[in-house]
């Protein structure tokens, strides 16, 4: 009898469990769109010349990090609520959420800032960050709001009191450009 209680709640678990499904964009990565132009055999012997011209640094790492370049994948998400989209890097290398802010410099100018005056859930930390990837850096302040994966016109994924951070600067190599209307976001120029 114990063991069809449980087998029934097991059951009732699995139907009961959803199951959301995250639109992904497949954008062309760098190392593509370099060969494409035939850039890509002297930016390997540039990371080379670097990496030769430091050896001290690399001694002291026991593990090769190999970079493919290769891919990157997309996805919307809105932050606060109301909702505000935004089009991210699904990054499996970082752990950080960051997009550009209304107090950023000349270099988000033409990107969706996030706005914290317009969302009702929004928290400040106001802590600085930076970051530095192997392809640019970013900087700016932390906040607090409702992040959801997906479209706002989808079904989403919430998780409330998301740590992220608001850029006041991101480098040169965040250049591309995402068209952003009232509920999702896509590439410009995205190629099929």
């Amino acid at each position: 009898m114990r063991t069809t209680f449980i087998a029934l709640v097991a059951l009732l678990g699995l139907c009961s469990a959803a199951v959301l499904q995250h639109k992904l964009i497949f954008r062309e990565s760098q190392k593509i769109q370099m060969m494409r132009r035939g850039e890509w055999g002297a930016y390997v012997q540039h990371k080379e010349a670097l990496r030769d011209a430091n050896p001290a640094v690399y001694a002291n790492v026991p593990q090769n990090v190999n970079d493919y370049g290769d891919f990157e994948y997309l996805g919307n998400i809105t932050i606060g609520t109301p909702p505000q989209p935004f089009l991210v890097v699904l990054d499996t290398g970082s752990a950080n959420l960051w997009v550009p802010g209304p107090t950023c410099d000349g270099s988000c100018v033409g990107k969706r800032v996030f706005d914290s005056m317009k969302s009702t859930t929004f928290q400040s930390d106001g802590k600085p960050w930076t970051i530095q990837y192997g392809s640019g850096n970013a900087k700016g302040y932390l906040g607090q709001d409702t992040v959801a994966f997906g479209a706002a016109t989808e079904k989403q994924l919430p998780v409330p009191k998301t740590t992220f951070g608001i850029a006041t600067h991101i480098s040169s190599d965040f250049k591309s450009e995402f068209l952003c209307k009232q509920n999702w976001c896509t590439m410009r120029n995205q190629m099929h």
